[in-house]
């Protein structure tokens, strides 16, 4: 709609004229200056003239109305002039800075620190209270000015804590106006600030703006002609892509109010951010700690697991336990094993594989309900011994553990000193051996454990079958690392460990049961984190707007994509926290409901693993970056303008 221009008198011209014209001795530029700028919108393959080669100037005044007809290009020129659109051609003076050769980045800084913006719809974020709207600007630039002391100047002391829907339409102008001046800047634009107002709120918000043009230069688009033409400083005129001044009021000179700053930070911001915002996560947190608790129970258990049982086999068969073996599978003579030396063998055994070993019992007669049988006969005491040492193949040392089963069998309270019979079967004829308990191991051992004189089961055979040769002989060594020293030296037997076959076997079938519930739970969790890069593309589509808002109060680029990162980051370090959590308390649970039952035999079965928590985490992170990619490409392809009005 057209509107009418003020009438100006041929004095109030004059003096105008005076005020504008430059003398030819002295070279002036104007704070503002457009030089053939054209502003050309593409729509599809159709081209939209905004502006066509528009030249005109502004000067430092305070404030600054300009007028003109719909779709003349005011709006345009406001867009171009605050760094939110770019021009097609031409140059943009800013205080003597080119901002149409800005970079994208610099016009980001420029939009920062030199301008504040209200638009006529105001643009405040729904969810923050006025106190909150204002600190949003506050948290981006460097020396803002304080957030109470602006709030105040804009009269909305007692409304601080109320969210926008709670405000009339000229108190929300109020605290876009309080937003845009919180930040400190050279230049504040107003883009029809009054064009949702009733006359009474806009005859507010221009003493408002009148006030504060005392200290910042103020440009108003504005229909308003009583308002523009009372309260401007500086009135202009757009008309055929030019700005014209067609009335300058007396200006007085005022002096410049000392200006409280306070320091804010981006951080803040997002800290602040994520507050907000948690309750709308807390289900896709809720599915994510569910995910990572199941792939964390899954690699704890499993490494738990094969670590105790490696710890138990440790105990029954050490690692220090060498197995040997002629290569021609003859049989091995006592003779043989005893010209095996090493000062680092510790104990020989001697084992006949044919004869076997039914177990102990306090009967003469064997009995299958009263002979306990004996697992583990090939190792020496490791622990401390209530009693005394062996000192012949008539007397052996028990286990805590089988010592006690003894007991129970016997209906015995004590063993200690006195005869038991060892029972042992060849070519199915079964033999008792006599000997006495000297000694009790303070173990207890999965396995019911006897531990004899070396040779001495050598020496029972030979007294009860007139065995004295045997297939497999075991060394009890110090250290493990003689292996090679042994095979070198006597190269007619095969050495090994004791506990390799086996200790290998366990190894094999563990990592294929890791692997099915790896892939199992690492598709929970990339399932998890699918669906949080679909919350966060849907966040930015639905908070698009808000994105703009922020680019109009300065955000760079950067920080956009460190919110989105940030609250992709946020939602996974919560659940990956929470997760952590549980699975502490689980495993402590788990630990006091067993302890009691195999306290004696092992430590703590359930132990977080560090290497477990920080591969997790690891995964985790990255796998949380790859989902914001989407999000954070859509936040580049957010146009301000287009963004702003929907």
């Amino acid at each position: 709609m057209d509107i009418n221009i003020l009438q100006i008198s041929n004095s109030d011209c004059s003096v105008m004229q005076q005020s504008v014209n430059i003398g030819h001795e002295e070279v002036h530029m104007s704070y503002i200056e457009f030089q053939n700028v054209k502003k050309i919108y593409k729509m599809g393959d159709v081209k939209i003239k905004a502006l066509n080669g528009a030249d005109f100037s502004i000067e430092k005044g305070e404030f600054a109305v300009i007028a003109g007809a719909s779709g003349a290009g005011k709006s345009t020129i406001l867009n171009l002039m605050g760094g939110m659109d770019t021009a097609t051609t031409g140059k943009i003076i800013v205080d003597k800075e080119n901002v149409s050769k800005f970079s994208a980045k610099k016009l980001t800084t420029y939009r920062r620190y030199d301008i504040g913006f209200v638009f006529q719809f105001y643009n405040l974020v729904q969810n923050l209270t006025v106190r909150e709207n204002v600190e949003l600007a506050t948290q981006i630039c460097k020396n803002p000015l304080d957030i109470d002391e602006v709030i105040e100047a804009v009269g909305l002391k007692d409304r601080s804590s109320n969210f926008p829907s709670q405000l009339s339409g000229g108190e929300q102008q109020r605290v876009a106006i309080a937003r845009a001046l919180a930040k400190n800047p050279k230049l504040l634009l107003c883009d029809e600030p009054t064009g949702a107002l009733d006359a009474k709120n806009s005859e507010e918000i221009f003493k408002i703006l009148k006030q504060l043009s005392k200290e910042k230069l103020v440009i108003v688009i504005s229909h308003d002609e009583i308002l523009a033409k009372k309260y401007h400083d500086y009135l202009y005129e757009i008309k055929d892509y030019q700005l014209k001044l067609i009335h300058q009021n007396p200006i007085t000179q005022r002096k410049k109010q000392e200006e409280k700053t306070s320091k804010r930070s981006f951080l803040q911001f997002i800290l602040k951010e994520l507050k907000m915002t948690w309750k709308s996560s807390f289900i896709v947190v809720q599915v994510l700690f569910l995910a990572l608790l199941s792939i964390l129970l899954t690699l704890s258990l499993t490494q738990l697991i094969q670590k105790q049982i490696h710890q138990q086999l440790e105990q029954i068969i050490p690692s220090t336990t060498i197995m040997l073996k002629k290569k021609n599978n003859q049989m091995i003579k006592m003779d043989d094993l005893k010209q095996i030396q090493h000062p680092a063998i510790q104990y020989r055994f001697l084992q006949n594989d044919q004869v076997d070993f039914l177990g102990i019992s306090f009967s003469k007669k064997y009995q299958t309900k009263k002979t306990l049988y004996i697992s583990d006969y090939i190792q020496q005491p490791q622990k401390k011994i209530q009693g005394r040492k062996i000192k012949n193949a008539q007397e052996i040392i028990l286990s805590k553990s089988t010592y006690e089963q003894l007991l129970y069998l016997s209906h015995q309270k004590d063993l200690l000193n006195k005869d038991v019979y060892l029972f042992f079967e060849y070519q199915n004829r079964i033999c008792f051996y006599k000997v006495k308990i000297v000694g009790i191991e303070n173990k207890k051992t999965l396995m019911e454990t006897v531990y004899f004189n070396e040779y001495a089961m050598s020496q029972m055979l030979k007294e009860l079958y007139q065995i004295e040769v045997g297939q497999t002989a075991f060394l009890q060594v110090k250290d493990k690392n003689i292996l090679k020293d042994l095979k070198n030296k006597y190269p007619l037997y095969q050495f090994k460990l004791a506990n390799s076959s086996l200790s290998s076997s366990i190894d094999e079938k563990f990592q294929q049961i890791e692997w099915i519930l790896y892939c199992f739970s690492s598709l929970a969790v990339v399932t998890a984190c699918f669906l949080l890069g679909v919350v966060l593309y849907l966040m930015v589509i639905k908070r698009k707007k808000y994105f703009a808002i922020l680019q109009t109060l300065g955000a760079s680029l950067w920080q956009m994509i460190t919110f989105v990162l940030c609250q992709g980051l946020g939602i996974s370090c919560t659940a990956f926290i929470e997760a952590m959590i549980v699975l502490k308390k689980l495993f402590i649970f788990a630990n006091q409901l067993i302890q009691k039952s195999i306290s004696d035999l092992m430590d703590e079965f359930f132990v977080i693993q560090n290497n477990v928590l920080l591969g997790v985490f690891i995964g985790v992170l990255i796998l949380t970056f790859l989902c914001c990619l989407i999000p954070i490409k859509k936040v580049k392809q957010i146009e301000i303008i287009e963004a702003l009005k929907s």
